[in-house]
């Protein structure tokens, strides 16, 4: 491995890498702050909310048996929060960048409000006031050591790195985990197809698939990524309704389906002149067995 020496990095840093930390200090503020709070219940509550009835009345020791998968766990929020619920929890992400923030506050953070950061300070538009462009969250709202004591001795919290489908899709870890929670997640396939077919094949017979999220689809109109990637232009833009019923000719009983709250994906707040809004999809599914295998 080659060592850049004194400020060689600085022309290794391209300009996605760049992105990348900048993405990834916004999601400190969606995760790990108080002011994230708001959106992260609109979209997690859902989730612990199906954890809850489905699981809830179960014993601890029975609870702490249920498996439940978070592919696109980011900084490993809400794979955090399952834990600390009682269940058995896995974060899968991909991202080098986010694996390594969420590494840092789950395991090298020592006290809730530790840090200061200032997520918005490289964004220099639509601002109302340049008190709202470098204000400052303080991270992490809670401390996550404390909380998952009993996860950790209990070996019941982890986090998986690498991609969904290669990580997820082979034999070793079909039929493993109860429930795969997806939440802003399948709308990040190249190929929504591997997407739910490996959601189905790491479930049990019965085990559910919990969805909330938008279908902006990440790979649109992006060729020349996918390539540089060396990824198969093979994606396919589709509708809620069309992704439904791909699941259900792979195997899945579609149980509960409804329209999220509206809400904002990192959000600067009030003091900004710009706001994205989405209004979700939220469902629930069960695996049934197949007869055949999919051609």
């Amino acid at each position: 491995m080659e060592v850049l020496k004194d400020k060689e990095w600085l022309s290794a840093v391209t300009a996605d890498d760049l992105d990348k930390v900048r993405s990834t200090l916004k999601q400190f503020y969606r995760d790990w702050t108080v002011e994230g709070t708001t959106e992260r219940n609109i979209c997690y509550t859902p989730v612990m909310e199906e954890l809850d009835r489905r699981f809830g009345s179960l014993s601890a020791e029975a609870r702490g048996k249920i498996s439940v998968l978070v592919p696109g766990a980011g900084l490993g929020r809400l794979a955090f929060d399952i834990a600390v619920a009682g269940y058995t929890s896995q974060g899968n992400e991909n991202s080098f960048h986010q694996l390594m923030a969420s590494n840092y506050i789950l395991n090298c953070t020592y006290s809730a409000n530790e840090h200061m950061l200032h997520p918005f300070v490289s964004t220099f538009s639509n601002h109302r006031s340049r008190d709202n462009h470098l204000r400052g969250v303080s991270v992490p709202d809670v401390h996550p050591g404390t909380l998952l004591a009993g996860a950790a001795e209990d070996d019941r919290f982890s986090m998986g790195a690498g991609d969904f489908v290669a990580a997820y899709g082979g034999p070793d870890t079909a039929c493993t985990f109860n429930v795969v929670a997806t939440v802003f997640f399948i709308d990040t396939a190249v190929n929504i197809f591997s997407y739910l077919e490996t959601i189905w094949s790491t479930l049990v017979v019965g085990g559910v698939w919990i969805n909330y999220g938008p279908l902006l689809w990440h790979w649109e109109n992006r060729e020349a990524d996918l390539k540089a990637a060396d990824e198969v232009a093979q994606g396919m833009e589709l509708t809620v309704d069309e992704v439904l019923e791909i699941a259900k000719t792979i195997g899945f009983k579609l149980e509960k389906r409804g329209r999220g709250k509206k809400g904002e994906y990192i959000g600067s707040g009030e003091g900004s002149m710009l706001s994205w809004v989405y209004e979700s999809e939220f469902w629930v599914a069960t695996k049934l067995p197949r007869e055949k295998e999919l051609v």
